[in-house]
């Protein structure tokens, strides 16, 4: 265990990605309940596993649409009370990518994990809610400027629409990972004490963020081609086992991409002060 939590990066995608399939799941049961209770006699159910096919979604929304908003209702409770314990591995998430290596890295405990998670998971509870009306504002500003460019190019609009929005979850990465650095969950304080940091730089954060998302999707698009060409196959055990481990090697290298992410933007504001 210690030698495995010496590479911070890979520690952090893993627990992100464990972090995130386990919401997915919560998130997923009323569906998953009110699927195998709808299909229980259908042919339909054994295209529920491992990709929902969008057959069966397309026929859900014609024939079953309130029972489908009971049961996004009932997700949309799990998801908010997962969301508190979620923060707070999060915000252990950041620590563990920004913790300071020596020439011996430090092993971390779990007990050192908790204790600055729980420590600046205030700070990380009102930026997720600040990041409420920067994602909205994000995506007014991004349909302005898609709706203009849109005329150049069809694929602008939402090529835009997305930039914008990485935008804003790159502003709020900054603003958490200030809180960690400065060990101060004022939300106030980290906006106040970044601009210096983002006036200075703004095209290398751009470009960075952009250009590792861009290869994440990249990779994740082109693993999804392999498991879309392997759903094709007859259903049997290898391609379900080939269908599930495809699925979570996604979830992981979208991950690895987030993690990316933060270290570089941790880099930026490193090279700032």
């Amino acid at each position: 265990m210690r030698k495995f939590l010496k590479s911070k990066l890979l520690a952090a995608t893993l627990l992100s990605a464990l972090l995130e399939i386990v919401g997915g799941l919560l998130v997923m049961a009323p569906f998953l309940i009110f699927f195998r209770i709808h299909l229980e006699h259908s042919g339909s159910a054994f295209k529920l596993w491992p990709v929902i096919s969008p057959d069966v979604i397309v026929d859900l929304l014609i024939n079953d649409l309130q029972a489908l908003i009971i049961y996004l209702l009932a997700a949309t409770v799990i998801y908010i009370a997962y969301f508190p314990l979620k923060t707070l591995l999060t915000a252990g998430i950041y620590a563990m990518i920004m913790s300071k290596t020596d020439p011996d890295p430090e092993i971390r405990s779990m007990s050192d994990y908790l204790s600055q998670a729980v420590c600046i998971w205030p700070g990380f509870i009102k930026a997720a809610l600040f990041g409420v009306p920067v994602y909205i504002v994000s995506l007014f500003v991004g349909i302005i400027f898609g709706g203009i460019l849109g005329h150049i190019g069809s694929f602008l609009r939402p090529a835009v629409i997305l930039i914008f929005l990485l935008m804003g979850s790159t502003y709020l990465q900054i603003l958490k990972i200030r809180m960690i650095t400065s060990g101060n969950p004022s939300l106030r304080n980290s906006i106040k004490e970044t601009r210096s940091h983002i006036a200075s730089a703004p095209g290398r954060i751009i470009l960075g963020n952009i250009s590792v998302t861009a290869a994440g999707l990249a990779a994740a698009f082109v693993l999804w081609l392999i498991l879309k060409w392997v759903r094709d196959f007859d259903w049997n055990l290898l391609s379900a086992s080939c269908s599930l481990v495809l699925q979570q090697v996604i979830v992981l290298v979208v991950c690895l991409a987030q993690v990316l992410r933060i270290n570089y933007n941790h880099s930026i504001l490193k090279k700032g002060e």
